[in-house]
C-alpha cells in the first residue's frame, strides 16, 4: 500500500441551520459520522472522427489512465468534512499491461439545501489505448496495451448548481449522509459550469493503427478548450421500506466553447463552437439512525468539437462506503463546528 495520498474535501457549510420539511428530511445535527470506503477516480479521453460536422460515435479512440484505487477514512460533523485517502498498490500484471500514470486529482464537492458546487483540478500524465473491439479478449489474455506516456491532460472546472425543491429533496442525504431522506422526493435543478481543458502530447493524438480512420488534418498534438454551459436537469430520491434509498440526478445541454489547437507542423486552429455538457450523480444504499452502507458515482462529461475530431472527457468517481453515526453531547445545540448556538 502507498500511504498518504491527499487530504480531500475540507469544506465548511452552514446549511444545517436551514429548515427543511421534517417529514421528508431528517437531520442529525448533534451527531458525528465516521466513514470509510474505497474510491476509483479517473479522467478518460475519447476521440471520434467528425465528417461534415457529424461525429462518428461508432469509431472511438479511447485513452485511459492507469490509476490506482484508494481507500479512505473521514469524519463529517457540524458542516466540517475531512477525509484522508491512501493509494492501494497496483497489481504487477495490471502495471505490465497498462503502464502506470502520474496524476494529481483534487476535487471539492459541497451540497447545500439549495446551492452547491463542484471544483475540479486535475493533472494526468501517461495513458494507454483501450481497444474496445477486443476489450474482453485483451482482459482474458492479459494482452499488453499500446501506451502513450507522452499524453498530458490538465482540467480545471467549476460547477455551481441550484436545487429548487430543497425542502423535500436532499443531496446531502444521498452523498454526505448528515441527513436522511424519509420519503420519495425530487427537484428540478439548474447547473452553471466554467471549464479549462488542455491536452498535450509529443505526437498527434489521432492514430489510425487500430482501425480508426482520422484525416491527416486532424493530427494535432496540443488542444486547449475554454467552456461555458448552463444545464437544466432533475434529481430524485426513491425510498424503499423506510431505509433503502436510490438517488439519481442528471443535467445536460449544449454550451459554448473556444478552442485553440496546434499541430506538430505548427499549423494552428482557433475558433468558437458548441460543445455538449452533462453531469450525472447516483447513490444507492441502506440508511438507519446509526449506520449507512452504500455506493455512489459522479460523472462529469464534456464533448468538445474541432473541425475533424470530437474530444470527449469522462470525469468519473465511483465509491463504496460504510459509515457509523453517534451522538456528541459536547457540541449539542451548536449550528456549526465553528461555534454559534441555534436560534430557538
Amino acid at each position: 500500500m502507498k500511504y498518504l495520498l491527499s487530504i480531500l474535501l475540507i469544506s465548511t457549510t452552514y446549511t444545517l441551520a436551514a429548515q427543511n420539511d421534517s417529514s421528508y428530511i431528517q437531520k442529525f445535527e448533534d451527531y458525528m459520522l465516521i466513514k470509510t470506503g474505497a474510491t476509483y477516480r479517473g479522467l478518460d479521453l475519447t476521440l471520434s472522427p467528425r465528417i461534415n460536422g457529424i461525429t462518428q460515435f461508432l469509431e472511438p479512440l479511447w485513452y485511459r489512465p492507469s490509476v490506482r484505487n484508494s481507500v479512505s477514512v473521514g469524519v463529517n460533523f457540524k458542516g466540517l468534512a475531512i477525509s484522508f485517502g491512501f493509494k492501494l498498490a497496483q497489481h504487477p500484471l495490471i502495471r505490465d499491461r497498462q503502464g502506470e500514470s502520474k496524476y494529481f486529482d483534487l476535487q471539492v464537492h459541497s451540497f447545500g439545501k439549495k446551492l452547491g458546487y463542484d471544483i475540479y483540478y486535475q493533472e494526468y500524465q501517461g495513458y494507454f489505448i483501450e481497444d474496445i473491439s477486443n476489450l474482453i479478449n485483451n482482459i482474458i489474455t492479459g494482452q499488453a496495451l499500446q501506451r502513450r506516456d507522452d499524453i498530458r491532460l490538465q482540467n480545471f472546472s467549476v460547477n455551481v448548481f441550484y436545487t429548487f425543491n430543497g425542502d423535500k429533496f436532499s443531496y446531502r442525504a444521498a452523498f454526505v449522509h448528515d441527513e436522511k431522506q424519509n420519503k420519495n422526493g425530487g427537484s428540478f435543478i439548474i447547473n452553471g459550469s466554467l471549464g479549462y481543458f488542455n491536452a498535450k502530447a509529443d505526437s498527434s493524438f489521432t492514430t489510425n493503427n487500430i482501425g480508426i480512420n482520422f484525416r491527416p488534418e486532424a493530427a494535432f498534438n496540443q488542444n486547449t478548450f475554454y467552456t461555458f454551459a448552463i444545464t437544466p436537469g432533475y434529481a430524485h430520491t426513491f425510498i424503499v421500506k423506510k431505509h433503502f434509498y436510490i438517488s439519481a440526478s442528471a443535467s445536460g445541454l449544449v454550451g459554448l466553447q473556444y478552442h485553440e489547437g496546434q499541430a506538430q507542423n505548427n499549423n494552428t486552429q482557433v475558433g468558437l463552437n458548441y460543445f455538449l455538457k452533462g453531469i450525472a450523480r447516483a447513490s444507492v444504499g441502506y440508511h438507519t439512525q446509526k449506520w449507512v452502507i452504500g455506493a455512489s458515482a459522479m460523472l462529469d462529461l464534456q464533448a468538445m468539437n474541432t473541425e475533424f475530431v470530437q474530444y470527449r472527457t469522462n470525469n468519473l468517481e465511483i465509491s463504496a462506503f460504510l459509515a457509523h453515526r453517534f451522538k456528541v453531547k459536547w457540541m449539542a445545540g451548536k449550528k456549526s463546528f465553528f461555534g454559534g448556538k441555534k436560534k430557538n
